[in-house]
């Protein structure tokens, strides 16, 4: 049986602490290995975070819809959001070959998650930005489908 985790969060920072401390008791209770959790919290921190900086250009609150799902073979992190149309998986990888302060700023949180995880698919439907990301469970094999 799939086991499910679903929460909705403001695009405030103080919410983050919510979010990482209510995945990491859902990953702690369904005994997720320690490497896949920590993959799983660094694309969660990572993403949201760059949706709250710089997803909205009004100060409005928005929702960001954060969902986990545990399948047998994987794990499936799904972030859904009103903000900018944004696809992650465009930005060219930064040269990580320069020195720290010759490196253009931005970008290296997400070339690290997609460089991580197993899959990551971006999709924009009526208005809404969604961001998946797979994480292989220990052992398995499969693909996501």
């Amino acid at each position: 049986m799939m086991k499910t985790l679903n929460l909705t969060i403001r695009n405030e920072f103080p919410q983050m602490e919510l979010l990482a401390a209510s995945v990491n008791q859902f990953t702690e209770e369904h005994h997720v290995a320690p490497d896949q959790a920590y993959k799983l919290s660094l694309a969660l921190e990572e993403m949201v975070s760059n949706v709250i900086k710089y997803g909205f250009d009004d100060a409005d609150e928005h929702d960001i819809n954060v969902a986990v799902a545990l399948e047998t073979d994987l794990i499936h992190l799904r972030i859904e959001d009103d903000g900018h149309e944004f696809n992650p998986l465009t930005l060219p990888a930064p040269d990580t070959e320069k020195p720290i302060a010759e490196r253009e700023i931005g970008g290296l949180g997400i070339h690290l998650v997609k460089n991580m995880c197993d899959d990551i698919r971006y999709t924009r439907i009526e208005g809404r930005n969604i961001l998946e990301i797979y994480i292989r469970r220990k052992g398995a094999a499969a693909e996501p489908d």
